[in-house]
């Protein structure tokens, strides 16, 4: 099980009062998802739109994205003694994305 830790590092404070900082949030208990694994990776897709609070913050998120800069960490959750202290298995950082760069396109 994966739980998903959120901090924004700079934004508005409309953005900081949505998303509580470093508060660890248990993931696929109210969002969908799927794993995807190949030779070498694995793929973690997190369906925002399957929860209404999800999909709340992650628009009040688009809306400032040109001003915000947020740090996201997924963590493997310890269940026993021998899965402790846990880990960081991933972690990536958004900063100032300007989203009307980009534009929807067809699928071929």
């Amino acid at each position: 099980t994966f739980k998903l830790v959120v901090k924004v590092a700079e934004g508005n404070f409309v953005v900081k009062a949505a998303i509580p900082n470093n508060k660890p949030t248990i993931l696929g208990k109210k969002i969908k998802q799927n794993y995807f694994m190949g030779d070498g990776y694995m793929e973690l897709d997190l369906d925002v739109s399957s929860d209404t609070v999800a999909k709340k913050i992650t628009g009040v998120a688009y809306s400032y994205a040109k001003n915000l800069t947020v740090d996201m960490a997924l963590v493997l959750q310890g269940v026993d003694e021998s899965e402790l202290p846990e880990k960081i298995f991933a972690g990536i950082r958004f900063s100032k994305i300007d989203f009307s760069a980009y534009k929807d396109q067809e699928m071929e």
